[in-house]
This record gives structure tokens, sequence and C-alpha cells, in this order.
């Protein structure tokens, strides 16, 4: 889940704030440039660890500040298929739900990965497991409300670039996972970086379902 990862960048400094330690100016740079940004391939950057290479300074002509070519350590998030987490349900929708772990909300669930028989009540905007009693006459219905906390299974993930200026709302580039399935409706969100996670298992879901 949490990973060290090693990135390189060039850094651009104010000259006055290297008066007392250029490395924790650099640090606080790569902060600002990095934290709460996902890079491409690699994850979500939760902080910076520390700096493993610093090269010289250069001073453009004209300028003030300092450039430095630096390699450094960063504590990333990305998700282990497979993985089991747990996260709150942030919102509901027909297309399914949107969970939130507090520092990353990207986290998908399509209808078809939700416990079946899933149903969808248009007017409490909400989906609902309809659990099959044995030997009764109507399923049990269980609600997934917003505010729920629930327990995920990653099931795929996807990176975009969605700065390209040629990639529409109707033609991002479709995610299809392993078995061939199109999982692109979870990744449509103009999000960098997406998860595609099921509540569909023994002891997936709301906690109170299997106590």
């Amino acid at each position: 889940m949490f990973l060290l990862h090693e990135l390189d960048a060039q850094v651009k400094v104010q000259a006055h704030l290297l008066k007392r330690n250029t490395e924790e100016a650099i640090v606080r740079q790569l902060g600002k440039m990095y934290c709460d940004t996902v890079v491409g391939g690699v994850g979500l950057v939760v902080s910076i660890h520390d700096l493993v290479t610093v090269a010289e300074g250069m001073i453009h002509p004209g300028g003030g500040e300092v450039y430095f070519n630096v390699v450094f350590r960063a504590h990333v998030f990305r998700g282990v298929l497979g993985e089991i987490m747990y996260g709150e349900v942030k919102a509901a929708s027909p297309a399914g739900l949107q969970i939130d772990l507090t520092f990353f909300d990207a986290v998908f669930v399509t209808p078809d990965l939700l416990p079946q028989p899933a149903v969808w009540n248009e007017e409490s905007e909400t989906w609902a497991w309809h659990y099959a009693v044995p030997g009764a006459d109507e399923p049990q219905v269980l609600d997934i409300a917003v505010g729920e906390t629930v327990t995920f299974k990653i099931i795929d993930e996807a990176f975009f670039d969605i700065h390209r200026a040629d990639v529409s709302d109707d033609a991002r580039p479709p995610h299809v996972d392993e078995h061939g399935k199109d999982v692109s409706a979870a990744t449509a969100h103009k999000r960098p970086y997406c998860l595609l996670v099921s509540l569909n298992g023994n002891g997936l879901g709301l906690g109170e379902w299997w106590s």
C-alpha cells in the first residue's frame, strides 16, 4: 500500500531560502511540488522521505533562483491488486459508489462489483444488497449508505494523463483488466489515478453483515 520510491527532479529554490540549510529548502520545495500529487505509473506521493543526491546548483542569467538536479525518495500510496482495505462511502449514484480513504478518494465500485443482487433505490439514492435468506419468501434488504465504513478488495487500477488536450470525456483510453473486462467506467472521473474495487465477497462490505 505505502511504498518508498526513488524519483528525480529539477528543483527551483529562491536564493534567499538557501541561507540556512540548503537540503531543508530543497525538501520543502519538493513537498510543494509532489505531495498530494500523482506520479504516472508510480502512485500518489504522500511525503518526501529524504534526498539521495543533490547536484551543484545552477543560476540562470538574470534570475534569482537556484536550480538543483536531485534524486530523492518519497512515500507513495499505490493500491496492491487483491489487497483488502476499508474506507467510507463518499457518494452513490446509478454508476456505483465512490469510497474515501481520507487521504485518497479516487476509489470506485461499479454496480457489478457490489454484492449481488444489488438494487439501486432512486428515491433514497442508495444501493442495497437484496440478500436471499434461506427459507424466506422475501430477501433481506441491506442498504449501503453514504457515510458507512466498508471493507473492499482492490480489483484494478488505472493511470491517466488528465492534462492531455486530445483526451476528452468521451474519448478516454479504456482500461482492460487481465480478464478482458473494460473497467473504464470506474476511471472516467478526470482523476490521474483510480482504483477499481469490489464489495462482493465473504467479509467484504459492511462489517455488520458478517457479525
